[in-house]
C-alpha cells in the first residue's frame, strides 16, 4: 500500500468524528470498561492494568479490566467492535489482533479500518532470540551461519502463524536470507518449554521470561530485536549489530468502537498520554521489559495500516 493510500485510510477513521455531538464536558459519568484481548497475567494484561489504574485516578471514575481472550484475540476485538461508541467500552489489544490476524484471516467478524477508532499506542515490547543450550548455538552469528550451512534444519517454535513469535522470526529469516523449520504450538509457553528441553532450537521470547530463564541456565539469549541493547540485559547484543536494519517489536494499543465523538477521543488520548509519561508507569513497565509508548490517533492508524501490509508482504508465498 502506498503512502497516500495509507494516509487516506488513517484519515477515514476520523472523518465521521466531526459530526459527533460534543459530550466530553460530562465524560466520563460512569465506569469505563477496558476489554483486554488476552488472558490475565500476560504482558498485555499487565500493561492494561497499570494504565487502567492511572486512568481511573486521572478521570476520577472506576476503570474495569475485562479479559476476553481467545480466537487469536478476535473475541475481545469483536465484542468492542459491536459496543456503543460512547467511550465507556474500550479495547486493549496487540498488533496480533490488528495487523497479523486480519492479514491471515480475511473473514474475521470485524474490520480494523471500519470498526475501530484508534486512541494511542500504550507500549512496545522488543523480543529476544533465545536458543536451547542443547543446540550448541551461542551467538546470533552462529545461528545464522548454521542456518546457511543447513537450510531448513534448525527448528524454531512459535504460537502459530498468527503470532508475533512467528512473524518476527519470518522477518529475520527474510532479512538474513536463511530458512529454518517452523514448529507451531498452541501457545508460546509450550514452545518455550521445548526450547529449554532441547526439542527445538530457537524462538523469539519476551524479555522478562528470556532473562529469567537465561539466568537459570535453561536457555541462551542470542540477541534482542530492539534497535539498541536493553538496559537490564546489556550483555545481549541487538540483532541489528549483526543484521543491520532488522528491528522487530510487539506492541499494545488502546482503541474504541468506530464513531467515538471527537471531543471524547481528544480527552481520552490526552489522559492516556499523561499516564504513559508518568515515571512510575515507565518504571513499572520497564521491570517487565516493556517500554511505555504513546502516539497520536492518526499515527496509530497509520502504523496499523502499514504493518498489516508488511505482514502481508512477508507471509505471501
Amino acid at each position: 500500500m502506498n503512502a497516500p493510500m495509507v494516509s487516506k485510510l488513517a484519515g477515514a477513521w476520523f472523518l465521521c468524528l466531526a459530526c459527533s455531538a460534543p459530550q466530553a464536558s460530562t465524560y466520563p459519568s460512569r465506569s469505563i470498561t477496558i476489554v483486554v484481548s488476552s488472558a490475565p497475567g500476560g504482558a498485555l494484561d499487565t500493561v492494561s492494568r497499570i494504565v487502567g489504574n492511572q486512568l481511573a485516578k486521572g478521570l476520577d471514575t472506576p476503570v474495569v479490566i475485562e479479559n476476553r481472550p481467545g480466537a487469536n484475540a478476535s473475541i475481545g476485538a469483536s465484542a468492542v467492535a459491536r459496543a456503543r461508541p460512547d467511550g465507556y467500552t474500550l479495547l486493549a489489544t496487540s498488533e496480533n489482533a490488528l495487523t497479523i490476524v486480519p492479514a491471515l484471516m480475511p473473514d474475521l467478524p470485524y474490520d480494523v479500518r471500519r470498526d475501530f477508532t484508534p486512541i494511542s499506542l500504550l507500549a512496545t515490547l522488543p523480543m529476544v532470540v533465545v536458543a536451547s543450550p542443547a543446540s550448541g548455538l551461542r551467538s546470533l552469528e552462529g545461528l545464522l551461519d548454521a542456518a546457511r550451512r543447513s537450510p531448513g534444519k534448525l527448528r524454531f517454535g512459535s504460537a502459530g502463524d498468527a503470532s508475533v513469535h512467528y512473524v518476527g522470526m519470518a522477518l529475520m529469516q527474510k532479512a538474513a536470507g536463511i530458512s529454518m523449520m517452523h514448529v507451531p504450538y498452541r501457545a508460546g509457553p509450550q514452545a518455550m518449554n521445548d526450547v529449554m528441553a532441547g526439542n527445538i532450537d530457537t524462538m523469539l521470547l519476551a524479555p522478562g521470561p528470556a532473562d529469567q530463564q537465561r539466568k537459570a541456565g535453561r536457555m541462551q539469549a542470542l540477541g534482542v530485536t530492539s534497535a539498541r541493547r536493553l538496559d537490564f540485559m546489556p550483555d545481549v547484543p541487538a540483532v541489528a549489530e549483526t543484521l543491520p536494519g532488522y528491528t522487530f517489536e510487539a506492541w499494545f494499543g488502546l482503541l474504541a468502537p468506530a464513531g467515538l465523538p471527537a471531543d471524547v477521543l481528544v480527552k481520552l488520548h490526552a489522559e492516556v498520554a499523561r499516564v504513559l509519561a508518568l515515571p512510575e508507569v515507565s518504571r513499572q513497565l520497564a521491570e517487565a521489559g516493556i517500554v511505555a509508548t504513546s502516539c497520536s490517533p492518526a499515527e496509530f492508524a497509520r502504523r496499523i495500516a502499514s504493518e498489516r501490509d508488511q505482514v502481508l508482504n512477508t507471509l505471501r508465498k
